[in-house]
């Protein structure tokens, strides 16, 4: 999803986005300190490595409404081609930003060590797909393919220690 984010701030104010005025103009004040203590040290034009240090809340930020006609309205459909039709910019943007937010809060749960068990897992699982499938329906089918390869593995394991 960050990539998708990324390539839109790229195509919209080039390579160097994060250091672009005009893009931090279009940020709220949190989001302005968020990006200026991940571009802390990092050389100007070396996007990549501010993507890697932004938080997922930074990322989850970029589908709220302010975005909308800064990069939405001319990239949404572009970076997430599988959204389904036909919903408007404000609407996809808006189903991103819900699935988005709810993966966040999940993995936050997860991240403290609170008990996951009494969450809907499968929900979660279906969410995270959804969002891997807007991006790129490619990448979801290489992911589903791996875990059915390491569901195989363990039950050959199982197998061999049985």
């Amino acid at each position: 999803m960050r990539n998708g984010v990324a390539n839109a701030l790229h195509h919209k104010y080039g390579a160097a986005w994060p250091w672009n005025p005009h893009f931090i103009k279009t940020l709220k004040e949190g989001m302005k300190n968020e990006l200026k203590k991940a571009r802390s040290g990092i050389p100007v034009g070396s996007a990549g490595k501010v993507v890697a240090e932004l938080k997922f809340h930074f990322w989850c930020q970029m589908f709220t409404s302010g975005q909308d006609q800064h990069i939405w309205d001319a990239y949404l459909h572009q970076e997430f081609p599988n959204l389904p039709l036909p919903l408007s910019v404000a609407g996809a943007r808006d189903l991103i930003y819900k699935k988005l937010d709810a993966v966040r809060k999940f993995r936050n749960r997860i991240a403290h060590h609170e008990p996951i068990f009494a969450y809907n897992l499968h929900e979660h699982q279906h969410r995270i797909m959804k969002l891997i499938h807007l991006r790129c329906a490619d990448t979801l089918q290489s992911l589903l393919n791996l875990v059915i390869h390491l569901i195989n593995l363990l039950i050959y394991v199982f197998q061999v220690i049985v």
